[in-house]
């Protein structure tokens, strides 16, 4: 099972924390929904609205933005960082229901 980093060390707020395994364990169910089997490392960056990114640490890895009330935006590494700031800035979400059936329910 890949590792939960954090960056910078220590930087997470217990709220932030939780974001961050909700965010996790969606990217999770959603490699195992996919078939891929692929289950990366992953870092995750806080921003300055109490949001926090999930970002998958291998080649093509996805990133997963998560608002303060668990609403989320799924980005491929297609977009760029830029972009996807901008998208998720502007209320651009994701819906659950794209991670599988038991999305969100944790």
């Amino acid at each position: 099972m890949g590792s939960l980093m954090f960056y910078p060390e220590g930087a997470l707020s217990s709220g932030e924390q939780e974001l961050a395994d909700y965010g996790a364990a969606l990217l999770r169910q959603l490699a195992r929904g996919t078939g891929s089997g692929v289950d990366a490392d992953l870092s995750v960056i806080p921003l300055n609205d109490g949001a926090i990114v999930v970002v998958e640490r291998i080649k093509g890895g996805a990133q997963l933005y998560v608002a303060a009330d668990r609403a989320v935006l799924y980005v491929g590494s297609g977009v760029s960082e830029r972009s996807a700031d901008a998208m998720f800035a502007k209320g651009r979400r994701t819906p659950l229901s794209s991670f599988g059936p038991e999305a969100g329910t944790g």
